[in-house]
């Protein structure tokens, strides 16, 4: 029968960033989930006990102490992906991203917020939601002007 899979033995440098990396509240989150089940089996717990212990699948486990055992800390970080290459490169995301927080030409001051709408959000299909009359809409009893101006809100 074949040895259980465990984590091979690490320097204590290895140690050190492990156990920091899988205790940390600021790393991303998956590169902390898949340090914490390096430190566990380093701990001395079995693939079944860690899979429990974080209700992970099995084979969650044994991909990233395999991972681990091979590359180190940095067999923990996702691999490049296939697939198509990106369209623009990320100082032209970049550009577009600061062209698009700046002013108009011929505007002052900061580019303004989108209005939310009413108080409380989009109005739901069927609530009665109220429209004061607006008489540049045409209004086809020719009240609108007057009830706009009066203030006073039509159903």
């Amino acid at each position: 029968m074949a040895d259980p899979l465990a984590l091979r033995a690490i320097t204590a440098e290895e140690e050190q960033a492990l156990r920091e990396l899988a205790h940390s509240r600021t790393a991303e989150a998956r590169l902390r989930d898949r340090a914490r089940i390096c430190w566990l089996s380093h701990q001395g717990q079995r693939v079944a006990g860690i899979k429990t212990e974080l209700r992970i699948a099995d084979g969650t486990v044994r991909l990233w102490i395999t991972r681990f055992n091979a590359d180190g800390l940095d067999g923990l970080r996702d691999r490049r992906r296939g697939g198509r290459p990106a369209t623009y490169t990320a100082e032209q995301v970049g550009e577009l991203v600061a062209t698009s927080l700046t002013a108009p030409p011929g505007t002052r001051g900061a580019v303004r917020e989108l209005d939310p709408g009413p108080a409380g959000g989009v109005p739901q299909r069927g609530t009665g939601h109220r429209h004061q009359a607006q008489p540049d809409r045409g209004d086809p009893a020719g009240r609108g002007a007057a009830l706009a101006a009066a203030g006073d809100v039509v159903r």
